[in-house]
């Protein structure tokens, strides 16, 4: 693997790829190319998007399929076209016990949002 790693992220806002010239143009929750390393324990829940219509590649999390993927989701209806790795899960999944011990394998991580900072999806635990 190398050295490019994206662990215990979550993205909420909306990504827009909003350019019309060029090639290979990539675009994700997370991030648009991401070639090699890893990507694991997170998500997205912001729409993903754009109006261009030559967009190589599109997804929930990544734009490209490339680095090992491990414990990443990304919500229903945030992506319109292709969507590369990554479980897609409706809203109510990805607010479950089960998608928070998905996220956390183990360790302890990410808790329940019980005071809505993120609308009920699961949050980074806070360390003082």
């Amino acid at each position: 693997m190398g050295n490019n790693v994206i662990i215990n992220c979550y993205n909420t806002g909306e990504i827009v790829l909003q350019t019309s010239t060029g090639a290979n143009k990539y675009i994700g929750g997370l991030a648009g190319y991401f070639r090699d390393g890893y990507t694991s324990n997170s998500y997205n829940i912001g729409r993903v998007r754009t109006d261009y219509v030559g967009v190589a590649g599109i997804g929930g999390i990544i734009g490209r399929e490339g680095p090992a993927v491990n414990n990443i989701f990304f919500l229903k209806g945030t992506v319109d076209k292709k969507s590369y790795p990554g479980e897609e899960v409706t809203d109510t999944k990805s607010k479950s016990e089960k998608m928070l011990n998905f996220l956390n394998q183990g360790n302890d991580i990410w808790v329940r949002d019980t005071n809505n900072i993120n609308s009920g999806y699961p949050i980074l635990k806070r360390i003082n």
